[in-house]
Formats: C-alpha cells, structure tokens, sequence
C-alpha cells in the first residue's frame, strides 16, 4: 500500500480504493457460488461411480457461475450509469 501510496499520490488512491470498495459491494450483493454444489453433490457421485452425473454437475456450474458473472456484471455497469446520472456527470 506505502508503494501504491507513493507511486499513485493521495488522489488516485482514493480512486482506487473507492473502485475496490464498489467492486466489493457487487461481489456481496450478487455472490453466486456453484463449487458449494460441486462439493457436496459431486462428491458422492464421483464415489458412487457416476461420472456422467458428475460431469453434468460441473458443467451446470459452471454455466451458472457465468450467468453470476454476466448478472454482477449487468448489476455494476448499471449502478455505474444511474450513479453517474444522478451526481450530473456528462457521457
């Protein structure tokens, strides 16, 4: 942080931490985490011997864990535009 601190100047760390902090409160609010059903599902399934149901699983979360992606994706850029419309920020 010192070097960031000292490289950037007081300005375009707050940016930078604000921009974080954003990227936070969307990753909190949109948390999406499909390895939870890998793990819990899958795992019996890989011992039992399935691996076509297993394979299924993981191919379901991951779909899922794009659709996630897209959604806090969506989710980000429109605050974004609505925030920068309400401070009176030009395109």
């Amino acid at each position: 942080v010192a070097v960031m601190a000292r490289a950037l100047g007081p300005v375009a760390l707050g940016v930078l931490a604000l921009a974080e902090a954003f990227v936070r409160v969307v990753d909190q609010l949109v948390r999406l985490e499909p390895w939870q059903a890998v793990i819990k599902y899958g795992a019996p399934k890989l011992d039992q011997g399935h691996t076509e149901s297993f394979k299924k699983l993981v191919k379901f979360a991951t779909l899922f864990d794009f659709a996630g992606a897209t959604l806090a994706g969506i989710v980000a850029i429109s605050v974004c535009y609505l925030a920068s419309r309400w401070l009176g920020f030009d395109d």
